[in-house]
């Protein structure tokens, strides 16, 4: 399995350190990095989009040039930045009339979707909470979070003007600018858009910025503590819940890699999958039954058995609301040939594909092997 994700965290990363580096210096040469950057993201990922408007408030925030000078920086910005994926855009829509492909309407609230991605913010710092080590992560987390909150305080509080020359008083806005950006475009889109609900997937290339976030508040932090009375002491014990919060993964990360060790590395290669009777039972089909495959697992059967399958009839378009197949409509036209094979496997969690029991009521479904995990069913036409 090959994501898309680590590249574009990436290319998000070469953005926020030539961003970082225009900030300091507003050279040429970093305007020149991040445009390259912020015309590259974006075709890793369409959500990388959002890197362009950051660019553009980065550009304007930016002070100790002139006007003119600023307004043509983000001139030359926006223009180079966008006709990448501009033209990428009218490419899709020339060839599907889509922009970015069909959409359909979610069905998860906007609140709803705000709370799955404070869990996964959350877990991000937290990790898990079970275990003995569970407790010691969450009061860690919680430390640094204050100590990061205390340290933003005194930053807004700070007067301004004494660093307006060498713009290092933005020297954070990349970062922070790029995860409003994202995590709102996350939010909404997937309150408008049916797609995978929001993970660790979706949110991963939230983290890297907001970790490298956290720890410059840290290090203000320890540099604010210093000038207080007992500070080398306070400096000592904030270092080491910086420790403590670093290493208590690891042992969470022993006992999953110790757990896929035994039971598969996860997705379709875990042994579940691997050793599943239903899919030995696919793989094993005696021929003259090799006939058309439905099913609620698709690819899993692609990869698992080298058999060609098509998705079981669709109620709804994925998590949207929008009806894809009219169960009165499909009796005309459902299995194509008139016969087929139905794999239906258990706990698949698929709401949106019409039930065995349902297909039932438009086809004949006859019981040919049923297992532990799934059931294989002789489907044909019924005479109307």
């Amino acid at each position: 399995m090959a994501w898309t994700e680590p590249l574009f965290i990436l290319c998000v990363l070469v953005f926020l350190i030539s961003a970082r580096s225009y900030v300091k210096s507003a050279s040429m040469a970093s305007l020149a990095a991040m445009t390259f950057a912020a015309a590259v993201t974006p075709l890793v990922r369409y959500v990388g989009v959002v890197v362009i408007p950051v660019g553009a408030l980065v550009i304007l925030l930016r002070g100790g040039r002139p006007v003119r000078t600023r307004i043509l920086h983000l001139l030359g910005f926006l223009a180079m930045s966008s006709v990448p994926w501009g033209a990428w855009v009218a490419r899709n829509y020339l060839l599907t009339g889509t922009l970015m492909g069909l959409r359909h309407s979610s069905t998860t609230t906007l609140l709803g979707n705000v709370k799955l991605a404070a869990i996964e913010i959350a877990g991000e710092f937290v990790g898990s909470r079970h275990g003995r080590l569970g407790p010691i992560r969450i009061l860690t987390a919680a430390a640094l979070v204050c100590a990061a909150s205390v340290s933003c305080f005194v930053l807004l509080r700070r007067n301004a003007s004494q660093q307006d020359k060498s713009g290092s008083r933005l020297a954070l806005a990349p970062s922070l600018l790029f995860i409003v950006f994202y995590a709102s475009i996350i939010v909404v889109s997937s309150t408008t858009t049916a797609y995978d609900p929001i993970d660790s997937r979706l949110m991963s290339p939230f983290y890297a910025p907001l970790i490298v976030l956290l720890f410059a508040l840290l290090d203000h932090f320890i540099g604010l503590v210093r000038t207080i009375s007992l500070g080398r002491h306070a400096q000592s014990v904030m270092l080491a819940i910086i420790a403590v919060w670093l290493v208590t993964p690891v042992a969470e990360a022993y006992t999953d890699s110790l757990g896929r060790s035994r039971k598969g590395a996860g997705g379709y290669n875990a042994v579940d999958w691997r050793e599943s009777p239903t899919m030995q039972f696919v793989k094993n089909l005696p021929v003259g039954m090799e006939s058309t495959i439905y099913t609620n697992a698709a690819e899993a059967i692609y990869i698992l058995s080298h058999r060609a399958a098509k998705p079981s009839p669709s109620k709804t378009h994925g998590r949207s609301s929008e009806v894809a197949n009219n169960i009165s409509d499909l009796a005309e036209s459902w299995p194509e040939g008139g016969s087929g094979l139905l794999v239906w496997f258990e706990n698949r969690g698929r709401t949106y594909l019409y039930t065995p029991t349902e297909l039932s009521s438009i086809a004949n479904l006859d019981t040919l092997a049923r297992f532990a995990d799934g059931v294989i069913y002789r489907v044909s036409a019924r005479k109307h």
